[in-house]
């Protein structure tokens, strides 16, 4: 069978499905069908163009947003770098504060004191503490 004899033999059977098409395109369903295909179709067409026409208006967004994001990353690493000065402390904390370090200076004096007179003293009994002088430790809190 050559290609000639296929194409002379599906003529009836493409006519007879063109004739079947035709008929529905011409029914009520099928003529409710195509219209609603022809309007998915403007739609599509419509939207398509829309966002094409706003295609430069996207364009200068996107680059107004690039900006401001590197204005941003720089001013984060601005505010990074400073460094915060810590605030003077009030009158009262102040005289609080002044109050322990005398506190810490008397402590250190006495505790000083009391190495020295240890150093003094021959190493007989090692590292062992006699009861008074537990107590004078006792006493440098």
């Amino acid at each position: 069978m050559s290609i000639i004899e296929k194409i002379v033999g599906a003529l009836p059977t493409v006519r007879d499905r063109a004739r079947t098409v035709l008929d529905f395109a011409m029914s009520t369903k099928g003529k409710v069908i195509l219209a609603l295909a022809a309007a998915v179709i403007a739609l599509g067409y419509a939207h398509h163009r829309g966002v094409e026409s706003q295609e430069p208006r996207i364009a200068q967004l996107s680059k107004e947003l690039g900006e401001v994001k590197k204005e941003l990353g720089e001013a984060k690493l601005k505010a990074a770098m400073v460094v915060q000065q810590p605030a003077a402390p009030s009158p009262k904390v102040q005289s609080w504060l002044e109050e322990q370090a005398r506190v810490n200076e008397q402590l250190d004096l006495k505790v000083k004191t009391y190495e020295k007179e240890l150093a003094k003293r021959p190493a007989g009994n090692g590292d062992r503490l006699t009861d008074a002088e537990s107590r004078r430790l006792l006493d440098i809190r």
